[in-house]
């Protein structure tokens, strides 16, 4: 026989015996192969899986979360130990068993179904969260993710959900909004207290304007009147020139003391805010701007925005006029404007521009001091906590504009709608 063959054959031979050891120790379970012989090691490949398997299952048995899966009909088809641990039931009276009835939710499981079937591959879970009450009457919450598991045929075959307890999260979130509840009740009640003493302070001070006016008409203008009248009877023809003169000049000063007073008392309470509202006032605010400061002042208003409430007109009429105390005495401007506003919320709004130096509110220092200089920053406070607003707009060389905004009628404090008397 050629050598060639020889050696052929006693390789194929070779072949043969390591194929009949294999599978005589068991190593191999079969041979297939016509041209190529080919070893299927079936009993490795067993083995792979099964510890494949195990590793898997000690992981899923392992967690703490709750795992259970459920075919779309709504039975359990796996649940892991902490689920059984959970529900406090053996694992074979679980699988089976509708899953509606071992962990009652209140979920709609074929709506799960639908919603899982119909995302695409990029979102193939979604999580929802559910308050559960355990076979002890512990109520938990549970958030759970949802994730469908197609067949080969890319049909809905089952769903895994993985229960993750999250009430320790959820008592937490409740506590604090317990605590941001209780807060905010502090900060109203506090508010409502510090809207009251405002009230009381705006009308205290309203109080004083009045008796003070009301001395000023009835004691102070009285004696002036009356010293007026007195001297007057003293005069005589056989007085001398120098004694004239100074018993004119006597007379002229007691004249301005008593046209100082009443515009002192007009100045401390106006009857016209106490007897024509708010409107009025303001015209006879615009009178007494050109009279005492020789600056024109325009007045136009909305009928409705009539303040309903004594306070709410006392406040907007006495910011009004501060503004434009400060318009005559800072702002170097030539005329100034004064418009009232019934807004849409409700608020009477008072706006007062000029046309004056301005100056510029994004410079935070600047505009600060500017502010501060004119009380706009009391005025702010007093409105904010009493539930109205102070808008300022200016910019250097083109004036100002600032508005009030006040409740047209105040809330918290007791109302006065009455005319003052």
């Amino acid at each position: 026989m050629p050598e060639p063959e020889t050696k052929s054959l006693r390789s194929k031979l070779a072949e043969a015996e390591s194929i009949i050891e294999a599978l005589r120790t068991g190593r191999v379970d079969a041979v297939v192969g016509e041209q190529q012989v080919l070893l299927l090691r079936l009993r490795d490949v067993e083995e792979q899986l099964q510890q494949s398997e195990a590793r898997y299952r000690a992981v899923v048995e392992d967690q703490t979360d709750l795992v259970y899966r459920w075919n779309p009909e709504g039975r359990l088809t796996f649940v892991n130990r902490a689920f059984c641990q959970f529900l406090q039931q053996p694992r074979e009276e679980l699988v089976g068993h509708f899953i509606g009835a071992a962990l009652p939710t209140g979920a709609n499981y074929l709506g799960i179904v639908v919603q899982l079937s119909s995302m695409d591959a990029y979102q193939p879970s979604f999580f929802q969260e559910y308050r559960v009450e355990r076979p002890t009457g512990e109520v938990c919450w549970l958030n759970v993710t949802h994730r469908l598991i197609r067949d080969e045929q890319a049909r809905p075959a089952e769903i895994q959900s993985v229960a993750h307890d999250v009430t320790a999260r959820r008592e937490a979130q409740d506590q604090l909004h317990q605590v941001n509840v209780e807060l905010e009740q502090r900060v109203e009640e506090r508010t409502a207290q510090l809207r009251a003493l405002v009230h009381e302070l705006g009308e205290a001070e309203q109080r004083e304007r009045r008796r003070l006016a009301q001395f000023l008409h009835d004691d102070l203008q009285q004696l002036l009147v009356a010293a007026k009248a007195n001297l007057g009877l003293v005069r005589n023809d056989a007085m001398s020139d120098r004694q004239t003169r100074a018993f004119e000049r006597t007379l002229n000063t007691l004249d301005r003391s008593i046209a100082s007073s009443r515009s002192l008392v007009s100045q401390l309470s106006p009857p016209t805010l106490q007897n024509a509202g708010l409107l009025t006032a303001l015209h006879w605010l615009s009178d007494q701007m050109f009279e005492m400061h020789q600056l024109p002042v325009h007045v136009q208003g909305d009928a409705q925005a009539e303040p309903e409430s004594n306070q709410t007109r006392d406040l907007l009429f006495g910011f009004s006029r501060e503004l434009l105390f400060n318009v005559a005495k800072h702002a170097e401007a030539t005329e100034a404007w004064v418009e009232t506003r019934r807004r849409s919320d409700g608020q009477i709004e008072v706006e007062v521009r000029d046309n004056g130096v301005g100056f510029d509110v994004a410079r935070s220092s600047s505009a600060g001091e500017r502010i501060a200089s004119f009380g706009l920053r009391s005025i702010d406070e007093r409105l904010r906590v009493l539930g109205g607003e102070l808008q300022v707009s200016s910019a250097p060389g083109q004036g100002s504009r600032i508005a009030l905004a006040a409740p047209a009628v105040m809330t918290g404090v007791q109302q006065d709608t009455k005319p003052d008397p």
